[in-house]
């Protein structure tokens, strides 16, 4: 969070994760779009090698990735308090005016809870979808929103964003910088979702979000990212499998519990 100037760092801040598209995407959003020198590095050398993760994984305070190291200050783990960092150090990142800080805080708490979601009802390169299949349908497609929060579906939550917007009153921004740390996570959000359904049709159904996401996505400092890694070594790997993929897999179990049966 900021309203102004933080203590800039006395070097280059240091990014660790895994070579995935996964939880750090949206702090090397941040960093790319902050000015700040940064570097980004990958464990075990990539999303293939694991070697030395148990070792490093006990060094850490929150025994997860990812983590930055910061000169001056030291490190810092948990995507959310990395973020709230980065945004203390810039009005840019964190929020000129006490609204803004409000707007950006709300966008990171409702792509955490998306986020959450997401994994949820989906698989990885390292675990399949453990959801029913109608469970998974509905999350991916259908609309329900006069039920319980929990209940919410992928459309429910970006429905609440497109209020928002509105609200707002910006055309394809949520602050007047429009580079937030909050944006950052939404745009990440909404990236990976365009990823793993293969298309935008989705976020196209709510105007205001969608052109955020337009806009921000042929910034600069977000193609780097999305097409070189910015600072990282290379592109990030895919994590979440395609909801193709994670179809076919459920119908697959639902088929074999049939034959059991």
């Amino acid at each position: 969070m900021s309203s102004g100037e933080g203590t800039m760092p006395g070097g280059p801040i240091k990014l660790l994760y895994f070579d995935l598209f996964a939880r750090g995407i949206p702090i090397a959003l941040a960093l790319n779009h902050s000015g700040l020198e940064w570097e980004g590095c990958f464990c075990g050398g990539g999303v293939s090698s694991f070697e030395g993760w148990a070792e490093l994984k006990a060094t850490l305070q929150w025994r997860c990735l990812p983590v930055v190291e910061v000169p001056d200050v030291g490190p810092i783990g948990q995507e959310l308090a990395i973020l709230n960092f980065l945004g203390s150090l810039s009005p840019t990142l964190g929020g000129a005016t006490p609204i803004e800080i409000a707007t950006s805080q709300q966008l990171l708490a409702v792509g955490e809870d998306i986020y959450q979601k997401i994994t949820t009802y989906s698989g990885t390169r390292y675990s399949k979808c453990e959801c029913g299949p109608e469970e998974f349908e509905t999350f991916w497609t259908a609309t329900q929103p006069t039920g319980h929060n929990k209940s919410f579906t992928l459309k429910d939550h970006f429905s609440l964003v497109e209020q928002f917007a509105k609200r707002l009153g910006y055309k394809n921004k949520f602050t007047a910088s429009g580079i937030s740390v909050g944006e950052c996570k939404l745009f990440f959000i909404l990236e990976l979702t365009a990823r793993m359904s293969g298309s935008v049709d989705t976020i196209r159904e709510f105007p205001s979000l969608y052109a955020f996401y337009c806009t921000f996505r042929e910034l600069k400092p977000t193609l780097d990212v999305l097409e070189s890694g910015g600072k990282f070594p290379k592109v990030p790997e895919y994590y979440f499998k395609t909801l193709e993929v994670c179809s076919d897999e459920l119908q697959a179990v639902q088929n074999s519990k049939k034959v059991e049966s």
